[in-house]
C-alpha cells in the first residue's frame, strides 16, 4: 500500500505516491519539520502564485505561534501589497522592521509602497536606509536597482539634479545598465535638456533595441525640439515593439498632424 504526499515542483503543488516502506520515514521527517518555517514557505508559494488571501491566512496563523515573527509581518505585507492594499502592507512592514530593524528588504518594499501612494520623502528615507546598509548578500544589480529606484523618487518629486546623481551613479557602477541611462534621459528632458535627454535613450537603445520605452522618450524629446519626423520614426518603432503602448499612438498623431500631408513621403 502506498502514502501520498503533496510537493512543490516548478511552482506548482503536485500529489505524488509514496511506497508503503517509506512511510515511517516521511511521518519522522514531517514531524521534525518547524511548522513555521512550513509556514513561510508556504505564504511565499502562495504570493509568487497570486493567492493573496491564502498567504495572509498562512500568515495569521503563523502569527498565533509567534506575535513577534518578522518574516510572517513580511509575508502578509507582499500579500497586502499585490492586493492593493497598501495601508495594511505599510502597517505589516513597519511591524516587520520594528523586530528586525536591520532587514533591508522590508525597507526597500515599503518605499515601493510610500512611492505608490505618493508619500515620497518616506520613500526616500526607505531607499537611503538600504544604500547606507548596504548589505553583504546584495549584489551589484540589486544595489544598482535600488539607486534606480531613489532616482525615480527624486524625479517624481521634480528634483532632476538629485535624480541624475543617482543615474550617473549606477552606470558609473554599470555603464551598460539602459534602465540608468532611459531614467536619466527622463530627468534631462524635464529639466528641457533635450539634447541630453536623447544622447542618453540613444544609449539606452544601442543597449537594449527592444526597448519600446527608449523609443517612446526620445519620441517625446524630439517633438518637444520640434522635429516631428525623428519623432514620428520613434513612435512608430514603439509602436512596433509594443502596440499596446497607448500613448506612444496618442503621440505619433500628434507628430503626423503637425507635419502635415506629404511630409513623411521623402
Amino acid at each position: 500500500m502506498s502514502i501520498k504526499v503533496n510537493i512543490f515542483e516548478n511552482n506548482k503543488e503536485i500529489e505524488i505516491e509514496l511506497p508503503e516502506n517509506m512511510k515511517k520515514e516521511h511521518e519522522q521527517a514531517m514531524a521534525e519539520l518547524d511548522p513555521i518555517e512550513l509556514n513561510h514557505q508556504a505564504a511565499q508559494q502562495y504570493n509568487s502564485e497570486g493567492s493573496y488571501e491564502d498567504a495572509i491566512k498562512i500568515c495569521n496563523q503563523t502569527l498565533e505561534l509567534d506575535p513577534k515573527n518578522d518574516d510572517a509581518y513580511f509575508y502578509r505585507g507582499n500579500a497586502y501589497y499585490n492586493s492593493g492594499m497598501y495601508d495594511r502592507a505599510i502597517e505589516d512592514y513597519s511591524k516587520a522592521i520594528e523586530y528586525a530593524p536591520n532587514n533591508t528588504d522590508v525597507y526597500h518594499y515599503r518605499a515601493h509602497v510610500y512611492r505608490r501612494i505618493g508619500q515620497f520623502d518616506k520613500a526616500l528615507d526607505d531607499f537611503t536606509k538600504v544604500i547606507e546598509f548596504k548589505p553583504s548578500y546584495y549584489k551589484t544589480h540589486e544595489i544598482n536597482n535600488v539607486y534606480i529606484d531613489r532616482g525615480i523618487t527624486y524625479n517624481l518629486k521634480d528634483e532632476y539634479d538629485k535624480a541624475i546623481a543617482d543615474f550617473t551613479k549606477v552606470i558609473e557602477l554599470d555603464p551598460n545598465n539602459y534602465r540608468a541611462y532611459g531614467n536619466r534621459g527622463m530627468a534631462y528632458g524635464n529639466k528641457g535638456e533635450h539634447d541630453r535627454a536623447i544622447a542618453d535613450f540613444n544609449k539606452a537603445i544601442e543597449i537594449n533595441p527592444k526597448g519600446d520605452v527608449a523609443y517612446y522618450n526620445r519620441g517625446i524629446a524630439y517633438s518637444n525640439k520640434g522635429d516631428y519626423k525623428k519623432a514620428f520614426s520613434d513612435f512608430n518603432k514603439a509602436i512596433e515593439l509594443n502596440p499596446d503602448l497607448t500613448e506612444a499612438h496618442k503621440y505619433r498623431d500628434i507628430a503626423f498632424k503637425k507635419l502635415g500631408p506629404g511630409s513623411l513621403d521623402n
